[in-house]
């Protein structure tokens, strides 16, 4: 069973960590905050695997683009 879930939390020093499981809620993200798979990339996002599928993603963000990504969230939920 496939639970979506959006996980927040503070990482301290205005840093935020932002979770998510579900595949179209990350694409909207990724394009609406300009998130780039790239490896040199300064903030590449984390993924999580389970039996090769990609299950998760996670990304750090400064206040300002939680803030945002909250509202892509909202409208997007």
């Amino acid at each position: 069973m496939n639970t979506k879930k959006i996980k927040i939390w503070s990482q301290g020093e205005g840093l935020w960590k932002l979770w998510v499981s579900d595949w179209e809620l990350w694409k909207i993200l990724r394009k609406g905050l300009k998130i780039s798979n790239d490896k040199l990339s300064k903030n590449k996002p984390g993924i999580y695997y389970k039996d090769g599928d990609q299950i998760a993603w996670d990304i750090v963000l400064d206040k300002t683009q939680i803030e945002k990504a909250k509202k892509l969230i909202k409208k997007n939920k």
